[in-house]
This record gives structure tokens, C-alpha cells and sequence, in this order.
């Protein structure tokens, strides 16, 4: 005897709840898709067009000149974050509002991905037309205040390290000029062109850079001169060790080559070879402590 198939039919409530549940699944699979649109488009503006680029970029300057006690000011010269970006008229200035820095131009490009990691790993960076002026402000240097506040080292030791890191393997700057206007000194740096390789964040730091120029001496102490120097060499700098640099300075057709190092705000100099006519009394305050005016 053959069994009987029942079949049970749904009611009229299951109907309603199936497509009321059908319904909802409708409109949230197409909320996502508009989300995943919305995002790609953001992303697209941001990323490959100059609006967006632009403020994505002053956000982030934004996010710098905060944590700073200077403040940073540009014009956005155009460029998108995918085939690098161009500024101008770059100022830095201190807490008193005086100018430190003035870039002409400057661009640069930027691996996205890295940013993911935390990491801001900068490409063929470029600056065009940089003064730096350096000058006392009652008791400290305007350039040292813009970026840093005057506190003790003690607490500087304590605060922990920036989660980010910064990779900037290429750095050219053309036409930089340093005006240093101290009551000990006057005078002028000029660098036609100065290489740069900076890695930095994260507690850490490696900085090495090649530079070739000259200094023109204005004045030393209260004394008016009138003197030129040529240099060239390197310099480097890492992480708990001394900044260390080797100079090649050359005036009126004689040359020598000094080594220096800086470490624990005390500087070590030594001639490393050869030569003589560099009359170091023409560059050294009078009664500059632990320092005997002569010929090296």
C-alpha cells in the first residue's frame, strides 16, 4: 500500500516574512554596491584628480603644521597623488611669526601602498629656490623653535616614538641659500645643489647627504669682513651616534680637508691631511672658548 505524501503549504504569515526578508536582502546587497561605488569614486577623486589631491594634501599639512610650533603655509601648484604632486611658495615660520624657511617649488611623488603599513615613502623629492634664514630670538634660534619646542631632554627621552616612518631615498635641493644673522657671525651659505638621503621615524633615524657651495663671511663678532670659502664633502647622521661629516675647504686656491663630529652638543674637529693657507683667524669670534685663532 502505497504512503500518502503530505504536503504542508505555507501560510499566509510565512509568505509575508519571505518577502519581507527577500525585500531587505534586495536593499542591503544594493546599499553595498552603492558603498563599493561611493568608495571607488572617493578614492578616484582623491587619488587622480588635482581637487582631490589638493585636499588630501593641505589635511595632511594640516595634521603636520598642528603638531608643530611653527606654522607651514603653500600654494598647491597642481599634480595628483598618482603621478606626484607640485607646491609653491612654501613658508615655514616660527612661534613668533617670523620666516625660516621659503621654498619656490617643490613635488614630489609617494608609494600608496606603503601607507598602509604606516609608512610615507616619498620619490624624487624636489625643491627649487629654498632660503633659510637663521636668527636669534631672544634666547633661541628661530629655525630650532619651528619644529621643536624648548623643553628639557629628559622629557623629549621619555616621549614615545611616532608610530610612522618616513623614507625619503631621493632628495635634490637646488639653489638653497643660508643667511645666518648671529650676534657672534654674519654670513652667507650658498649650495647650487645638495643631495639628500633621509630615512626616519619610529624612534629611529639615518640621514646622509653630499653638498657642494661656498660660504661668504660678513661679519665676525663686531669685526665687518669680507671673505669666501668653498666647500664640499658629506655628512651623516644615525641613531645614538655622533653626526659625523668630512669638509673639503678650499680659498683662495689652497685646500684642506677637516673632519667633524658633533655628539652631545660638543663638536670635534680634526685637519685630516695636508695643505695649509686657510687663516682661521678671519673666521673665528674673538674669545671663542676652547679655540686658538691661526693658521691650519
Amino acid at each position: 500500500m502505497a504512503r500518502r505524501r503530505l504536503t504542508v503549504l505555507p501560510t499566509p504569515a510565512d509568505r509575508t516574512f519571505r518577502r519581507r526578508a527577500l525585500r531587505w536582502l534586495r536593499r542591503f546587497a544594493i546599499g553595498l554596491l552603492v558603498l563599493v561605488v561611493l568608495a571607488a569614486a572617493l578614492a578616484g577623486f582623491v587619488l587622480a584628480t588635482e581637487m582631490g589631491s589638493e585636499w588630501a594634501v593641505r589635511r595632511v599639512v594640516q595634521s603636520i603644521d598642528e603638531g608643530l610650533p611653527g606654522s607651514i603655509e603653500f600654494d598647491y601648484a597642481g599634480g595628483t597623488l598618482l603621478d606626484g604632486i607640485r607646491v609653491r611658495n612654501v613658508v615655514i615660520r616660527d612661534p613668533a611669526g617670523y620666516e625660516v624657511v621659503r621654498v619656490a617649488e617643490a613635488s614630489a611623488g609617494i608609494e600608496l601602498l606603503q601607507l598602509f603599513d604606516l609608512v610615507a615613502h616619498f620619490t624624487d623629492l624636489r625643491f627649487r629656490g629654498v632660503d633659510v634664514t637663521v636668527r636669534q630670538r631672544k634666547k633661541w634660534l628661530g629655525i630650532v623653535r619651528a619644529f621643536r619646542e624648548d623643553e628639557p631632554a629628559v622629557v623629549r627621552a621619555l616621549r614615545p616614538p611616532g608610530k610612522w616612518r618616513f623614507e625619503l631615498p631621493d632628495i635634490r635641493l637646488e639653489d638653497l641659500r643660508v643667511k645666518v644673522d648671529l650676534p657672534s657671525t654674519a654670513l652667507d651659505v650658498s649650495v647650487p645643489e645638495l643631495e639628500v638621503s633621509l630615512q626616519a621615524g619610529r624612534g629611529s633615524h639615518d640621514v646622509r647627504a653630499t653638498v657642494t657651495g661656498r660660504v661668504d663671511l660678513k661679519r665676525a663678532g663686531s669685526t665687518p669682513r669680507a671673505d669666501r670659502v668653498a666647500f664640499s664633502g658629506r655628512i651623516e647622521s644615525r641613531t645614538e651616534r655622533p653626526v659625523e661629516a668630512e669638509v673639503r675647504l678650499e680659498q683662495f686656491g689652497d685646500t684642506i680637508n677637516v673632519g667633524f663630529a658633533l655628539d652631545d652638543g660638543i663638536l670635534h674637529a680634526a685637519v685630516r691631511d695636508g695643505g695649509y693657507g686657510l687663516d682661521l683667524d678671519r673666521y673665528l669670534v674673538p674669545g671663542s672658548h676652547g679655540i686658538r685663532p691661526g693658521r691650519a
